[in-house]
């Protein structure tokens, strides 16, 4: 049933590159701790960057739910986008130098601002679209974010960093 409501609806083909683009943004928070974090400043340092990641995607999942009714879904969504690029880039140009420990957390909250805004409108965007068939649709949207995962896990050990990062911007911009 899910794999027909899948690849029957034009609704949910729209949402496809989003929904896989949230299962590997997920997967790359540990490429960004592996890769940023613990390699030049140390494993000691990944608990204290990703509380800073869970903190500000908490807060900014409450801000987000106060003024979506003020702004809409897709002005919430296209800064998530905007700031994920963001993030993407920052990271494909900086240099880690052994005195900037602090922009992995400013990097981490960041990510943490753009993950709070991606997946919730995803979510509530198949909410909307699919209001008589909403089991379907998330169940969909599960299991594409589950595929993009895989993906994620897939390909961990084969690519760069940096290759990673350019498949999510293009993903990111197709979705």
């Amino acid at each position: 049933m899910v794999a027909t409501h899948l690849f029957r609806s034009r609704d949910q083909l729209l949402l496809f590159c989003s929904s896989i683009f949230s299962g590997l943004a997920n997967g790359f928070v540990g490429d960004f701790t592996s890769a940023y974090i613990s390699c030049p400043y140390g494993i000691q340092n990944v608990g204290f960057v990703m509380i800073t990641l869970g903190v500000s995607q908490s807060i900014f999942s409450v801000v987000y739910g106060k003024i979506n009714q003020y702004i809409g879904h897709i002005a919430i969504f296209t800064f998530g986008s905007m700031t994920h690029a963001s993030f993407y880039i920052t990271l494909l140009l900086w240099n880690p130098l052994p005195n900037q420990s602090y922009i992995v957390h400013v990097l981490a909250a960041i990510a943490g601002i753009s993950g709070a805004a991606i997946e919730p409108v995803i979510t509530a965007l198949h909410n909307l679209y699919f209001a008589e068939k909403r089991d379907i649709a998330l169940s969909s949207f599960r299991l594409l974010n589950s595929i993009g995962w895989a993906i994620s896990f897939g390909y961990s050990n084969w690519l760069c960093s940096n290759v990673k990062m350019y498949i999510l911007i293009g993903l990111l911009l197709m979705s």
